[in-house]
């Protein structure tokens, strides 16, 4: 009930929304526990990359950094850290990206006598919301597949061998279900580190996976974001038609209210909604192929990005 009552607060009086500060927090924590956490891992070496690194630096010699490359640096949490920071980057980077909308033939603007298109610049943050919710919902696809692969253990555990085969972990290992099970870490598709546990899995298989895993992601984002944008009012498309209409635009032969825009912006919502949840579902298995600081889910740290960026602008616009 306490934090029921901290996020109303927040989001009456505050800045951003309550809900959302909370994910930074929690997201914030894994970051920086990921980072500085000094207790031993199952290594015995500190978990956090600072640290460990510090460590490493007194006690391992340099040709055996450079004898085992990328699977010393993907066990000791580099690339991690490398994919946590360029994440971070090229989501700010997409929310400051401004695309144009091109006003169709019936809403044309005259200019010494000239008639041509209406070109009109928005930032692509002003559809975050259309963007952010679907890849919500894709986290249930997530538990979907989940749930295929405690589906295929049980039919496993009763000798039925059909759709795949696992091991004493509950890891599969072979089968249909092996090229639905999600890619989660570097020890799921790297060869070098899969074969240590798994030797008898081949490279096209991985490739099969993968392939697997990033078609689903991808398609289902664009499934739902199309799904959620026709099941829903459309509130932030409504707030990109007032801006056309209030941008000062010489617009003619319609009047500027929001029906005449109507057909203008929405032409252009739903692909942009679809290509942006698909980007962000392709960069969601990637980041997870790589591995994130502090094991943070990558959804999150998207949502957590696009949080930060939204105070940002709103404390930007209050200023100005």
């Amino acid at each position: 009930m306490l934090i029921y009552y901290m996020e109303e607060v927040v989001s009456k009086w505050g800045i951003c929304s309550g809900l959302g500060l909370f994910i930074v927090a929690n997201v914030s924590h894994q970051i920086i526990t990921g980072l500085i956490n000094w207790m031993p891992g199952n290594s015995g070496l500190a978990a956090g990359v600072i640290p460990r690194w510090v460590q490493i630096a007194q006690q391992v010699e340099p040709y055996e950094i450079s004898k085992n490359g990328l699977v010393f640096l993907f066990e000791h949490h580099v690339i991690a850290l490398i994919t946590t920071v360029a994440l971070f980057f090229l989501v700010v980077y997409l929310m400051c990206a401004r695309i144009e909308l091109k006003i169709p033939g019936y809403l044309r603007w005259r200019w010494r006598g000239s008639r041509g298109r209406v070109r009109f610049p928005i930032k692509f943050a002003h559809f975050s919301y259309a963007i952010v919710v679907p890849l919500v919902f894709l986290n249930f696809g997530r538990v979907l597949q989940a749930s295929i692969q405690g589906l295929g253990r049980l039919l496993y555990s009763h000798g039925i061998t059909l759709f795949g085969s696992y091991d004493e972990y509950g890891t599969v290992t072979s089968g249909l279900m092996y090229y639905l099970d999600p890619v989660y870490s570097p020890w799921d598709w790297f060869p070098p580190l899969l074969h240590s546990a798994y030797s008898n899995i081949a490279g096209w298989q991985i490739a099969v996976r993968v392939a697997t895993d990033m078609s689903i992601m991808v398609i289902g984002a664009m499934i739902i974001a199309l799904l959620w944008l026709k099941l829903t009012p459309g509130l932030e498309t409504r707030d990109v038609r007032a801006m056309v209409r209030d941008s000062g635009l010489p617009i003619y032969d319609h009047n500027r209210d929001l029906k005449a825009i109507k057909r203008a912006v929405d032409r252009y919502t739903t692909r942009i909604a679809m290509m942006g949840c698909g980007v962000l579902g392709a960069l969601l298995v990637i980041a997870n192929m790589f591995g994130t600081l502090g094991s943070v889910s990558v959804l999150y740290l998207f949502l957590s990005v696009i949080v930060i960026y939204g105070i940002y602008e709103e404390i930007t616009s209050e200023r100005g």
